[in-house]
């Protein structure tokens, strides 16, 4: 188990090392994170990994912030990529999942609190009848409903608006302190 990961395939988003999903919603959460890449630019990963040692919500969350890490998740300065992680024990059917997003996700696309709603109200239900399957088509339906052009639009904005501000109060401070 990860980390660290291995490297990541291009255009490849399900990595189910686990073996716990069927091909069918594999291939489903694939075209589905396709086509929200397509539509909003932001990158999510799908990882199951078997972990043999009992695992924490805080172990599960440091995963999946080094596997976003690692692989770099996410476009560069728009912090926007979400990972979904499976640590599970070798039952296969228990062990924590989390759903971690980058500031930019989070601020676009999907708040905390909003991807709290999405695990206990669709995905806890089915985890607990050992719907691992089910589980993650519910949830992806609802990230792809939330993963609007109209949200990574204002995403797009307000990176642009940092910039200018940036570069405007860059320079105001170059100044100041030239004239200082």
């Amino acid at each position: 188990p990860g980390p660290p990961f291995p490297e990541p395939e291009f255009n490849r988003a399900v990595y189910d090392t686990a073996g716990v999903f069927t091909q069918s919603t594999i291939d489903t959460v694939e075209t589905t994170i396709d086509e929200i890449e397509a539509r909003t630019g932001a990158e999510i990963a799908v990882y199951t990994q078997v972990w043999p040692y009992k695992t924490s919500e805080e172990q599960t969350l440091e995963n999946a912030l080094s596997l976003m890490n690692q692989w770099g998740v996410g476009r560069k300065g728009f912090d926007d990529g979400l990972v979904i992680l499976f640590d599970l024990d070798p039952s296969l059917v228990h062990g924590q999942v989390q759903l971690y997003a980058g500031s930019g996700y989070r601020s676009a696309f999907l708040a905390d609190a909003e991807r709290q709603r999405i695990f206990e109200e669709e995905m806890l239900p089915r985890l607990q009848r050992e719907d691992l399957d089910g589980a993650l088509l519910a949830a992806m339906e609802r990230i792809d409903a939330a993963a609007t052009t109209e949200h990574s639009r204002s995403l797009e904005l307000a990176r642009q608006a940092n910039a200018v501000i940036g570069l405007v109060g860059g320079s105001l401070a170059h100044l100041g302190l030239i004239g200082w």
